[in-house]
């Protein structure tokens, strides 16, 4: 069994989130502050699945919908701690270190809207479909 879910809305990526870092005043505060946020929109569009019952370690894939080319992908893949902890945060994972992650993987496609696919499979289970 799988879980799917989408975020319709595009997260901070590295770039932006270092510079907010930086800031000389409030810097770790704010950054923290970008964090917390970005996992609070992320957890209020998170479905729960009835029946899901993660077989660990899984395996993680993100496809992410991007609206231009002006971004690196890293920067971008950036956003999958803010998914990561938000899914643990919301119970949906137990945990995101490696005894509970064994794979991440990352597809990038240009569409008219920013967002991004999340699934999540035992790492061990073949792909369905």
């Amino acid at each position: 069994m799988s879980y799917t879910a989408f975020i319709p809305f595009e997260l901070p990526d590295l770039n932006s989130y270092n510079k907010t870092s930086r800031s000389p005043r409030y810097g770790a505060t704010m950054a923290n502050r970008v964090k917390q946020d970005a996992e609070w929109m992320i957890q209020a569009v998170l479905p729960y699945r009835k029946g899901w019952e993660p077989k660990y370690p899984l395996k993680a894939s993100f496809v992410w919908h991007v609206t231009n080319r002006k971004k690196d992908l890293d920067n971008i893949a950036f956003g999958q701690k803010f998914i990561l902890d938000a899914l643990q945060k919301k119970g949906i994972i137990e945990g995101d270190g490696m005894k509970y992650i064994a794979e991440l993987s990352h597809r990038y496609e240009l569409t008219d809207k920013a967002g991004v696919w999340i699934m999540l499979e035992g790492a061990d289970e073949e792909a369905e479909g």
